[in-house]
Protein backbone atom coordinates (compact mmCIF):
# COMPACT_ATOMS: atom_id res chain seq x y z
CA UNK A 1 0.00 0.00 0.00
CA UNK A 2 2.98 2.24 0.81
CA UNK A 3 4.58 1.66 -2.32
CA UNK A 4 1.17 2.62 -4.34
CA UNK A 5 0.79 5.57 -2.78
CA UNK A 6 4.59 6.83 -3.20
CA UNK A 7 4.30 5.77 -6.85
CA UNK A 8 1.11 7.68 -7.37
CA UNK A 9 2.81 10.99 -5.63
CA UNK A 10 5.92 10.42 -7.46
CA UNK A 11 3.83 10.13 -10.73
CA UNK A 12 2.06 13.31 -9.79
CA UNK A 13 5.14 15.05 -8.28
CA UNK A 14 6.73 14.01 -12.09
CA UNK A 15 3.27 15.20 -13.78
CA UNK A 16 3.43 18.76 -12.22
CA UNK A 17 6.95 19.11 -12.48
CA UNK A 18 6.36 18.56 -16.30
CA UNK A 19 3.55 20.55 -16.89
CA UNK A 20 5.37 23.49 -15.32
CA UNK A 21 8.59 22.92 -17.47
CA UNK A 22 5.93 22.70 -20.26
CA UNK A 23 4.35 26.31 -19.25
CA UNK A 24 7.99 27.69 -18.56
CA UNK A 25 9.43 27.03 -21.83
CA UNK A 26 6.25 28.35 -23.72
CA UNK A 27 6.13 31.57 -21.40
CA UNK A 28 9.95 31.88 -22.32
CA UNK A 29 9.58 31.87 -25.86
CA UNK A 30 6.23 34.15 -25.57
CA UNK A 31 8.81 36.67 -24.12
CA UNK A 32 11.89 35.67 -26.31
CA UNK A 33 9.70 36.19 -29.57
CA UNK A 34 7.73 38.88 -28.38
CA UNK A 35 9.99 40.88 -26.16
CA UNK A 36 9.41 44.69 -25.03
CA UNK A 37 13.32 44.70 -25.88
CA UNK A 38 13.00 43.42 -29.67
CA UNK A 39 10.06 45.84 -29.41
CA UNK A 40 12.17 48.65 -28.50
CA UNK A 41 15.08 48.48 -31.18
CA UNK A 42 12.34 48.02 -33.65
CA UNK A 43 11.02 51.74 -32.94
CA UNK A 44 14.74 52.62 -32.78
CA UNK A 45 15.53 51.13 -36.20
CA UNK A 46 12.35 53.08 -37.76
CA UNK A 47 13.41 56.42 -35.59
CA UNK A 48 16.87 56.42 -37.26
CA UNK A 49 15.62 55.33 -40.50
CA UNK A 50 13.58 58.18 -40.46
CA UNK A 51 16.19 60.81 -39.11
CA UNK A 52 18.74 59.93 -41.50
CA UNK A 53 16.39 60.23 -44.16
CA UNK A 54 15.59 64.13 -42.99
CA UNK A 55 19.24 64.66 -42.50
CA UNK A 56 20.18 62.70 -46.12
CA UNK A 57 17.48 65.19 -47.59
CA UNK A 58 18.43 68.32 -46.33
CA UNK A 59 21.98 67.94 -47.17
CA UNK A 60 21.06 67.43 -50.88
CA UNK A 61 18.58 70.74 -50.35
CA UNK A 62 22.01 72.29 -48.95
CA UNK A 63 23.70 71.25 -51.94
CA UNK A 64 21.15 72.45 -54.18
CA UNK A 65 21.33 76.07 -53.04
CA UNK A 66 24.95 76.26 -52.48
CA UNK A 67 27.52 77.52 -55.23
CA UNK A 68 27.86 75.23 -58.17
CA UNK A 69 24.19 73.90 -57.28
CA UNK A 70 20.83 74.10 -59.50
CA UNK A 71 18.96 76.45 -57.39
CA UNK A 72 22.88 78.08 -56.67
CA UNK A 73 23.74 79.16 -59.43
CA UNK A 74 20.24 81.04 -59.88
CA UNK A 75 21.24 82.80 -56.33
CA UNK A 76 24.67 83.62 -58.03
CA UNK A 77 23.14 85.58 -60.73
CA UNK A 78 20.80 87.33 -58.28
CA UNK A 79 23.76 88.20 -56.71
CA UNK A 80 25.49 89.62 -59.76
CA UNK A 81 22.61 91.46 -61.21
CA UNK A 82 22.85 95.79 -60.80
CA UNK A 83 19.98 96.33 -62.99
CA UNK A 84 17.11 96.50 -60.78
CA UNK A 85 14.97 95.30 -63.68
CA UNK A 86 17.44 92.17 -64.22
CA UNK A 87 17.30 91.88 -59.85
CA UNK A 88 13.55 91.75 -60.48
CA UNK A 89 13.67 88.89 -62.94
CA UNK A 90 16.22 87.39 -61.07
CA UNK A 91 15.11 87.19 -57.98
CA UNK A 92 11.50 85.62 -59.51
CA UNK A 93 13.52 83.12 -60.46
CA UNK A 94 15.61 82.62 -57.77
CA UNK A 95 11.89 82.27 -55.36
CA UNK A 96 10.08 79.89 -57.93
CA UNK A 97 13.32 77.44 -57.50
CA UNK A 98 12.94 77.82 -53.62
CA UNK A 99 9.51 77.19 -53.61
CA UNK A 100 10.15 74.17 -56.11
CA UNK A 101 11.63 72.41 -53.56
CA UNK A 102 8.39 71.85 -51.60
CA UNK A 103 7.50 69.69 -54.53
CA UNK A 104 10.32 67.49 -54.44
CA UNK A 105 10.12 67.08 -50.41
CA UNK A 106 6.42 66.69 -48.78
CA UNK A 107 8.09 67.12 -45.33
CA UNK A 108 10.32 70.27 -46.08
CA UNK A 109 9.11 73.29 -43.75
CA UNK A 110 11.12 75.43 -45.11
CA UNK A 111 14.77 76.54 -46.98
CA UNK A 112 16.29 79.77 -47.08
CA UNK A 113 19.31 82.26 -47.08
CA UNK A 114 19.98 84.12 -44.35
CA UNK A 115 22.42 86.94 -44.20
CA UNK A 116 24.47 87.14 -40.82
CA UNK A 117 26.06 90.51 -41.66
CA UNK A 118 22.82 92.09 -42.68
CA UNK A 119 20.60 90.02 -40.16
CA UNK A 120 17.70 89.09 -42.82
CA UNK A 121 16.53 86.43 -45.19
CA UNK A 122 17.97 87.27 -48.55
CA UNK A 123 14.33 86.83 -49.93
CA UNK A 124 11.73 87.52 -47.27
CA UNK A 125 8.59 86.09 -47.56
CA UNK A 126 9.42 82.78 -48.67
CA UNK A 127 8.11 81.04 -45.03
CA UNK A 128 5.13 81.00 -42.68
CA UNK A 129 7.59 82.73 -40.28
CA UNK A 130 11.00 84.85 -40.85
CA UNK A 131 14.61 83.85 -39.70
CA UNK A 132 15.89 86.14 -36.63
CA UNK A 133 19.52 84.38 -35.96
CA UNK A 134 18.33 81.99 -33.27
CA UNK A 135 18.80 79.50 -35.85
CA UNK A 136 22.69 79.89 -34.67
CA UNK A 137 22.31 78.39 -30.99
CA UNK A 138 20.09 75.59 -32.03
CA UNK A 139 22.01 72.13 -30.16
CA UNK A 140 24.27 70.05 -32.59
CA UNK A 141 24.33 66.95 -33.19
CA UNK A 142 26.79 66.24 -36.04
CA UNK A 143 29.40 68.66 -37.96
CA UNK A 144 30.34 66.93 -41.28
CA UNK A 145 31.89 68.70 -44.77
CA UNK A 146 30.56 72.37 -43.64
CA UNK A 147 27.07 70.73 -42.74
CA UNK A 148 25.87 71.20 -39.02
CA UNK A 149 23.04 68.83 -38.50
CA UNK A 150 21.09 70.32 -35.61
CA UNK A 151 18.43 68.15 -33.15
CA UNK A 152 15.35 68.10 -32.86
CA UNK A 153 13.62 71.38 -31.81
CA UNK A 154 10.70 73.98 -32.31
CA UNK A 155 10.27 75.00 -35.86
CA UNK A 156 11.79 78.62 -36.96
CA UNK A 157 10.28 78.51 -40.55
CA UNK A 158 7.05 77.06 -40.02
CA UNK A 159 4.49 76.46 -36.97
CA UNK A 160 6.25 76.54 -33.71
CA UNK A 161 4.33 73.60 -32.42
CA UNK A 162 5.86 71.51 -35.27
CA UNK A 163 8.80 69.66 -33.98
CA UNK A 164 11.89 69.29 -37.10
CA UNK A 165 15.38 68.45 -37.65
CA UNK A 166 17.96 71.11 -39.68
CA UNK A 167 20.64 71.42 -41.30
CA UNK A 168 22.73 74.67 -42.25
CA UNK A 169 26.06 75.23 -43.98
CA UNK A 170 27.64 78.79 -44.13
CA UNK A 171 28.79 79.52 -48.14
CA UNK A 172 30.20 82.58 -49.93
CA UNK A 173 29.42 82.96 -53.66
CA UNK A 174 31.41 84.15 -56.30
CA UNK A 175 30.70 87.68 -55.61
CA UNK A 176 32.03 87.01 -51.99
CA UNK A 177 29.30 87.16 -50.60
CA UNK A 178 28.63 85.26 -47.20
CA UNK A 179 25.64 83.21 -46.59
CA UNK A 180 23.97 80.75 -44.45
CA UNK A 181 21.80 78.15 -45.99
CA UNK A 182 18.86 76.74 -43.15
CA UNK A 183 16.47 74.17 -44.00
CA UNK A 184 14.09 72.41 -41.98
CA UNK A 185 12.07 69.20 -41.87
CA UNK A 186 9.50 67.67 -40.35
CA UNK A 187 10.07 65.03 -37.41
CA UNK A 188 8.90 61.54 -37.82
CA UNK A 189 9.23 60.43 -34.12
CA UNK A 190 5.96 58.45 -34.15
CA UNK A 191 5.34 54.75 -33.03
CA UNK A 192 3.89 52.87 -36.33
CA UNK A 193 0.84 50.82 -35.02
CA UNK A 194 2.23 47.20 -36.38
CA UNK A 195 5.53 47.72 -34.01
CA UNK A 196 3.99 49.28 -30.81
CA UNK A 197 0.76 47.03 -30.70
CA UNK A 198 0.50 47.26 -27.03
CA UNK A 199 0.65 51.05 -27.22
CA UNK A 200 3.87 51.64 -24.49
CA UNK A 201 4.27 55.07 -24.04
CA UNK A 202 7.76 55.45 -25.40
CA UNK A 203 9.81 58.90 -24.82
CA UNK A 204 12.38 59.73 -27.77
CA UNK A 205 16.11 61.28 -27.41
CA UNK A 206 18.66 62.39 -29.46
CA UNK A 207 22.20 63.14 -28.55
CA UNK A 208 25.21 64.35 -30.06
CA UNK A 209 28.50 62.50 -30.78
CA UNK A 210 29.91 62.72 -27.19
CA UNK A 211 26.89 61.16 -26.15
CA UNK A 212 25.46 64.41 -24.48
CA UNK A 213 21.61 64.82 -24.91
CA UNK A 214 20.29 67.68 -26.85
CA UNK A 215 16.68 67.07 -27.19
CA UNK A 216 14.41 64.83 -25.18
CA UNK A 217 10.70 64.26 -24.26
CA UNK A 218 12.32 61.79 -21.17
CA UNK A 219 11.27 63.16 -17.75
CA UNK A 220 14.71 62.12 -16.18
CA UNK A 221 17.15 62.97 -19.74
CA UNK A 222 17.52 66.96 -20.06
CA UNK A 223 19.42 68.59 -22.41
CA UNK A 224 23.05 68.71 -21.61
CA UNK A 225 22.99 65.63 -19.33
CA UNK A 226 25.36 62.94 -20.96
CA UNK A 227 23.18 59.84 -21.42
CA UNK A 228 26.45 57.22 -21.65
CA UNK A 229 29.88 57.30 -19.67
CA UNK A 230 31.69 55.20 -22.31
CA UNK A 231 30.97 55.97 -26.42
CA UNK A 232 29.12 53.93 -28.87
CA UNK A 233 30.41 52.44 -32.25
CA UNK A 234 28.53 53.92 -35.50
CA UNK A 235 26.12 50.69 -35.50
CA UNK A 236 26.05 49.57 -31.91
CA UNK A 237 23.21 49.09 -29.30
CA UNK A 238 23.04 49.79 -26.29
CA UNK A 239 20.82 49.17 -22.88
CA UNK A 240 20.89 50.97 -19.45
CA UNK A 241 18.78 51.71 -16.63
CA UNK A 242 18.50 54.97 -15.36
CA UNK A 243 16.18 56.49 -12.42
CA UNK A 244 12.94 54.14 -13.14
CA UNK A 245 13.78 53.93 -17.13
CA UNK A 246 15.02 51.12 -19.19
CA UNK A 247 16.86 53.39 -21.94
CA UNK A 248 17.96 51.65 -25.63
CA UNK A 249 20.68 53.98 -27.87
CA UNK A 250 21.66 53.34 -30.93
CA UNK A 251 24.37 55.40 -32.67
CA UNK A 252 23.97 56.34 -36.18
CA UNK A 253 26.19 55.86 -39.01
CA UNK A 254 26.37 59.43 -39.16
CA UNK A 255 27.54 59.60 -35.81
CA UNK A 256 24.38 61.23 -33.59
CA UNK A 257 22.61 58.80 -31.37
CA UNK A 258 18.97 58.13 -30.96
CA UNK A 259 17.49 56.67 -27.54
CA UNK A 260 14.39 55.61 -26.88
CA UNK A 261 12.84 55.25 -22.98
CA UNK A 262 10.40 52.84 -21.36
CA UNK A 263 9.58 52.73 -17.49
CA UNK A 264 11.37 49.57 -15.71
CA UNK A 265 8.11 48.31 -14.61
CA UNK A 266 6.87 48.19 -17.88
CA UNK A 267 9.59 46.81 -19.77
CA UNK A 268 9.84 43.76 -16.63
CA UNK A 269 5.80 43.48 -16.96
CA UNK A 270 5.99 40.13 -19.24
CA UNK A 271 8.66 38.83 -16.83
CA UNK A 272 6.27 39.72 -13.99
CA UNK A 273 3.84 38.09 -15.74
CA UNK A 274 5.77 34.87 -15.89
CA UNK A 275 7.17 34.69 -12.44
CA UNK A 276 2.97 34.91 -11.25
CA UNK A 277 1.62 31.81 -13.70
CA UNK A 278 4.54 29.83 -12.19
CA UNK A 279 3.94 30.55 -8.58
Amino acid sequence: MKAKMLGILTMCAMTSLLAAVIVSYMELRMIQNDSIEDNMKMYLDQITKNTDEAYYDMISIVNYMGPGGLIGNVTDSYLDAVDNFDRFVEQRSLRQELLGLGYVNTKLVGATYYDKEEKKELISGMNVRTLDGRQNALPKVVKCAGNVMQAAHASFLGSSEKTVFSVMREVVFGNGKKLEIYTEIEADMKTPEEINKEGHLYTYIQTDERGVAQYSVNPVIIQGQKLFSASLSKGEYEVQTREGYKIMAYRSQMGYINAVALPDNIYHKKSNQWRMKMT
